[in-house]
């Protein structure tokens, strides 16, 4: 577990107070030690094949439950000889293994996951027609929750390069929020918006409920740990921000204990401490058959706040509405940043 993480529970209370937080990060380091051990005994590793194998979603920022989805990505850094291309195609059938031994549930059908991805496009493509809303929303994805069980070295040479390009235009290190890193990151959470309008609009969206909820909490609580992550920043160094996202979202949200810790700042850890109550919550209620069942067969408003469980979880995504504009809004310290770089 993240060490921001990890002091925050300690101070509001200890494990006890958090379980569910507690068993999704021991579950999902469970699955993905075992997931990298299958990959690394099934997968011959080979230099002129240069691929990773990244996971994504709740399994990524270590909140999965036994209901959660294998979202993954196979990257492809290089192009293989011919008489080797057959290998990408044999990874894929190996994940299928891997999903098929331990019983897990195969991506969804989107096209999001569950393929093959050219590494160069994430850090060629930012921005104009070729960045595409599946181009950016991949690339937001490897910034803000996802974890390699292939080839870690890989990822992590992948991750300071989409860094480092957003850095690109700062030939000296610059004081305070990079506004190109910053402008993509709001612009992906408004894309999260209007594509989930857009679905509902076409009837695109089979299981509404249960992304209205996603979309209401660990969504939310993703896009603000990655605001935090950049209103903390006092210059635009590719290590400083390499080290903010390979914390899960709760640890970004979590260190800003440290940042609004002092006198008169009280309500602000109330914030803090509420946010991560909601999300062992949510995680919870995540882990339950019978509740994610509930959540997808609702298709309007009217018949979710009919039911008393989505009603209470519904609920929770106001609370957690509230603690956020408090936070970022009218604590001391947070204010002026989010003023000036979260509106204008």
């Amino acid at each position: 577990m993240d060490a921001e993480l990890k002091k925050a529970i300690d101070e509001f209370g200890g494990e006890q107070k958090f379980p569910n937080i507690v068993n999704a990060y021991k579950f999902s380091k469970k699955r993905l030690d075992e997931s990298k051990a299958f990959l690394l005994e099934n997968i011959p590793s080979d230099d002129e094949v240069q691929i990773d194998i990244v996971i994504f979603g709740s399994l990524a920022r270590f909140e999965a439950t036994s209901e959660s989805d294998l979202d993954y990505l196979v990257m492809a850094y290089n192009i293989p000889p011919p008489e080797k291309v057959s290998i990408i195609r044999d990874t894929i059938q190996t994940v299928g293994e891997l999903i098929e031994k331990f019983n897990l549930k195969p991506p969804g059908t989107t096209g999001m996951f569950g393929t093959v991805l050219s590494a160069p496009d994430l850090t060629e493509r930012i921005g104009l027609d070729q960045d595409t809303n599946l181009n950016h929303s991949r690339r937001m994805l490897i910034l803000q929750e996802s974890f390699s069980v292939y080839k870690p070295e890989l990822h992590e040479k992948l991750l300071r390069l989409i860094i480092a390009r957003y850095l690109a235009d700062y030939r000296t290190p610059k004081n305070g929020v990079p506004r190109f890193l910053l402008n993509d990151v709001i612009r992906y959470w408004r894309t999260i918006a209007v594509d989930y309008q857009a679905k509902r609009w076409n009837n695109l969206d089979a299981n509404w409920g249960l992304r209205y909820l996603k979309l209401l909490i660990s969504r939310k609580i993703v896009f603000a740990g990655l605001m935090a992550s950049l209103l903390l920043t006092k210059k635009t160094d590719v290590e400083y921000f390499y080290k903010q996202f390979s914390m899960s979202s709760l640890a970004r949200i979590a260190q800003l204990i440290s940042f609004v810790n002092g006198k008169n700042n009280g309500e602000s850890r109330r914030c803090i401490e509420s946010i991560l109550e909601i999300s062992d919550q949510f995680i919870g209620k995540l882990e339950n058959p019978d509740f994610r069942n509930e959540a997808k067969r609702v298709t309007t408003t009217q018949e979710l706040m009919k039911n008393s469980q989505l009603k209470e979880v519904r609920k929770l995504g106001d609370k957690l509405q509230e603690n956020l504009q408090k936070l970022f809004f009218e604590d001391k310290k947070l204010k002026d940043k989010a003023i000036k770089y979260m509106s204008f």
